[in-house]
């Protein structure tokens, strides 16, 4: 056997071992904290074995901007496995925007965003913490009924 198609047959073992530990959850609503100025919704969860991501969207109000400095994510303890350690993670990495520079929401005030966190146990409710120069926003990631809910666009 060439050297080629071990490591071509490696590869593929590893992507199927991946995708089989890989669970991908549409049924999250996030429930901001009142004077949030900007709106945070959730198109899915992934988890994988190697990271959480969180795709979704910032609304903002077209042709302004704002800062945000990090995102973190930890599980409610109510809603997790028994004896399940609970910490706040980090996000890792973002696609959307940088991290602590200032951006700007365009004609239609939507921003696609993917939030990368290390991996984070499944719950049905997640706290999130949104932070900025002058402090943070909160959220609550509540899982819904199975159902993969339909994106309202704009605010």
């Amino acid at each position: 056997m060439s050297l080629h198609r071990i490591f071509s047959f490696i590869t593929a073992a590893t992507v199927a071992v991946v995708a089989a530990n890989a669970r991908t959850h549409y049924d999250y609503t996030a429930i901001p904290m009142p004077g949030m100025p900007f709106t945070f919704t959730v198109d899915s969860i992934a988890m994988r074995n190697d990271v959480t991501r969180i795709y979704g969207h910032l609304y903002g109000t077209p042709h302004t901007s704002a800062r945000i400095d990090g995102f973190f994510i930890q599980p409610s303890a109510k809603h997790v496995r028994p004896g399940t350690k609970i910490v706040e993670n980090e996000a890792t990495d973002i696609d959307g925007f940088e991290f602590t520079h200032r951006f700007q929401w365009e004609d239609d005030g939507d921003i696609p965003v993917e939030i990368d966190f290390d991996p984070v146990p499944e719950a049905d409710v997640y706290y999130m913490r949104i932070t900025h120069p002058n402090g943070w926003y909160g959220l609550t990631l509540r899982k819904g009924n199975g159902e993969k809910p339909t994106r309202k666009v704009g605010r």
